[in-house]
């Protein structure tokens, strides 16, 4: 019987294949074929991908600038300072004493106008 399957498993492999256990002790034959469409995958690929007018523009703005390295150190300087912002805020507001003299200074901002 095992040399029944083996057979089999030859014969569906056309002996260029290559046999793969399912665990069950049976063995499963896989074959697999490519076709050529006379086109390479990236050219496809490219022809079918399409920008948004957003990317496009940031992208024709991006190459008009001169120093990159300057615009993107001011980029992460923004981000820091605005992490650092919502940070020193989160803990202004954690004080007990704070947010009450805010809510008075408020009021009386709006009975003063």
């Amino acid at each position: 019987m095992a040399g029944e399957e083996e057979s089999e498993t030859r014969g569906l492999m056309g002996g260029g294949g290559r046999s793969v256990g399912d665990g069950s002790g049976h063995k499963i034959a896989r074959n697999v074929v490519a076709m050529a469409t006379g086109e390479a995958p990236a050219e496809v690929a490219v022809a079918e991908l399409e920008l948004p007018d957003v990317v496009k523009t940031i992208q024709e703005t991006w190459d008009k600038v001169d120093d990159k390295y300057a615009v993107g150190s001011l980029g992460v300087a923004a981000v820091v300072a605005l992490w650092g912002s919502a940070g020193m805020i989160s803990a202004i507001e954690r004080l007990p004493l704070v947010p009450g003299v805010l809510e008075l200074v408020g009021i009386g901002y709006t009975g003063v106008s």
